[in-house]
């Protein structure tokens, strides 16, 4: 019997929880391959709190997943998908050929103006400890967190806010 050519692009929660729940619902009839740039999973949902406690998010390395999952692993970042030929391209020029294929690749993050800061859990809050240590000093007096336009996940702002507001009274 022939298994299945399955490819995941994505290291994030969406292509590791589908790689370990397809390698858990038919272990012996899909091949999977995992594409991803990174080779940690990154707790996205306490890094807000970086800023404020100095702490890293945690991380967890993606090889120990692919493992368990008895998948294989390209290092590579998606480039673009043709679907006539059913084949990832790959930024490194090489290609991955699929019979079934998830796409879980998220957002791209972008700053919506040189005169604004992204926050990002990807820096570890970097930039974030910088403006608060300007408001612990002074130096900064107001701050506005804007909710970009279009589809988004506001919950971070809304702690990010509040966590800031909470600085700015304390000091």
């Amino acid at each position: 019997m022939t298994r299945l050519q399955v490819v995941i692009c994505g290291g994030g929660f969406a292509a590791l929880e589908g790689l370990l729940r397809l390698h858990r619902l038919a272990p012996d009839q899909a091949e999977i391959t995992l594409v991803s740039p990174t080779d940690q999973l990154i707790y996205r949902p306490l890094t807000v709190l970086s800023p404020f406690t100095g702490q890293e998010a945690s991380r967890y390395p993606i090889r120990d997943v692919i493992d368990d999952a008895h998948a294989s692993w390209t290092r590579d970042s998606v480039s673009w998908v043709d679907l006539t030929t059913r084949s990832v391209h790959l930024a490194g020029g090489s290609l991955v050929h699929y019979d079934a294929l998830l796409l879980a690749i998220g957002a791209q993050e972008r700053s919506p103006s040189p005169y604004a800061a992204l926050f990002t859990d990807r820096t570890g809050g970097r930039t974030y400890r910088e403006v608060l240590a300007q408001i612990d000093t002074g130096a900064i007096r107001n701050v506005a967190l804007v909710e970009p336009a279009g589809a988004c996940w506001p919950l971070p702002l809304y702690e990010l806010a509040l966590l800031t507001a909470s600085r700015a009274q304390e000091r």
